[in-house]
Formats: C-alpha cells, structure tokens, sequence
C-alpha cells in the first residue's frame, strides 16, 4: 500500500469520527441518550417539589424517580418501589 493510499484511509477514518462526534453531540441526541438512561435505570436524581396555586409549597420528593405525565396529573416512582400520582397542583422537577 502505497504512502498516499495510507494517508487517505487516515483522512477518510478521521473525518468519520469527527462526524460521529458531531452527530452525537447535538442537543436531540442528548435528549435520547436521557431518555434511555432514564428507561434503563429507572429514574434519573430528581428533586420533585409540588406547590398550592399561591406558591407554596407543599411537598419535595428527593431521589431516582422515574416520571409519566400529562396536562392534569403526574405519575412518579420514587427509588423504584414507591409510586405517587399527583392530581392538580403546580409540579416543578429539578434534573441533577
């Protein structure tokens, strides 16, 4: 194989992972790879607060909690063994 031939085989693999890289990095990957870390694990450390519609707040869960939600209600596994579902109220989540 001839020098030039190993020189564009270099470029050809480092253009390659200089791509992956770029794909991987992009802010809709990064969502993904949240996503399955979050499937696979059960939750990602979260701290989960509810507030009254004055801004109180109510109560603040603190661990691995994995969250299914909709315009009215929350569904939360806290440390994969305790579900809570909330109904109403104002839910802010903390990602860590």
């Amino acid at each position: 194989m001839s020098p030039q031939s190993k020189r564009i085989i270099i470029l050809f693999i480092a253009c390659a992972l200089l791509g992956l890289c770029i794909i991987f990095n992009t802010g809709s990957v990064n969502v993904i790879k949240k996503n399955l870390q979050a499937d696979l694990g059960a939750g990602l450390n979260r701290t989960v607060t509810v507030y009254t519609n004055t801004g109180i707040p109510i109560k603040t869960w603190r661990g691995k909690i994995d969250l299914a939600y909709s315009d009215n209600w929350v569904n939360m596994l806290i440390n994969g063994d305790k579900r809570i579902i909330i109904k109403g109220g104002i839910t802010i989540v903390e990602e860590h």
